[in-house]
């Protein structure tokens, strides 16, 4: 798995984070394919994830485990929805659409 962070940046600690039941864990290295977790910190994780950083939600995760090799646990992405801010809408919004209202 490629790591998309430097050495450096590893050796730093990453600044993402998975989140699952109230819980928080500090990622070693993100790739396109997955991430990479000590083993020791966190438990086996399936399932979905939320991926954070410090502002909140990067994204949404369906993970699995890839292997465990020296220490360190790689999980695949089998899905990955990234967080957009704001709620998706099935329409097209107009430029002067009322934002709220006042009553």
């Amino acid at each position: 798995m490629t790591s998309l962070y430097s050495e450096a940046e590893v050796e730093a600690g990453s600044r993402l984070s998975v989140s699952i039941d109230d819980r928080t864990y500090r990622l070693l290295s993100v790739s396109e394919d997955g991430f990479a977790i000590r083993a020791e910190e966190a438990p086996r994780l399936s399932g979905f994830v939320m991926m954070v950083d410090a502002a909140g939600t990067v994204s949404r995760c369906l993970v699995v485990l890839a292997e465990e090799e020296r220490g360190v646990r790689y999980y695949e992405f089998k899905q990955r929805t990234e967080d957009r801010g704001a709620p998706l809408v099935d329409y097209v919004r107009g430029k002067d659409a009322p934002v709220a209202l006042l009553t």
